[in-house]
């Protein structure tokens, strides 16, 4: 099976109605930085590629501290399922493993690489996550 891996950049994150959220770089291309609630990012993060449980120190780690509770969340580009779609998805396990199971898709326009923008929202008790296309 070949892929035609292309690079998927968060070039904004918004933080609707979500606590302080901090964001940490695996692989160290950005240095970690915060959105305060309510606020924006504008900047170059890109998503690292994982295609195997021995890459999980590329994932972006992502901290919300909320009123309620902390949420941890890892996001990564998931270079093998499926192929030749760029698939942007996340993780909410304790800790992060390409291999588990309940890792999902980042909800709206995940797909196909390209700048993006990252939506984080609080509903009820959890965590949204959607993507919109930056053209």
């Amino acid at each position: 099976m070949s892929t035609n891996a292309s690079v998927t950049t968060i070039a904004n994150i918004s933080n609707k109605k979500t606590g302080l959220i901090y964001i940490r770089d695996g692989e160290g291309a950005v240095k970690d930085f915060s959105v305060p609630r309510g606020g924006d990012w504008s900047g170059y993060l890109p998503v690292p590629w994982i295609g195997s449980d021995d890459e999980n120190y590329k994932v972006i780690n992502i901290t919300i501290v909320a009123q309620e509770k902390d949420y941890v969340i890892y996001i990564y580009q998931d270079y093998w399922h499926p192929a030749d779609k760029n698939e942007v998805k996340y993780s909410t396990s304790k800790f992060f493993s390409y291999s588990d199971p309940n890792n999902k898709r980042i909800s709206g326009y995940p797909d196909y690489a390209g700048k993006k923008k990252l939506i984080i929202k609080q509903r009820s008790d959890d965590i949204s996550l959607e993507m919109e296309v930056i053209k």
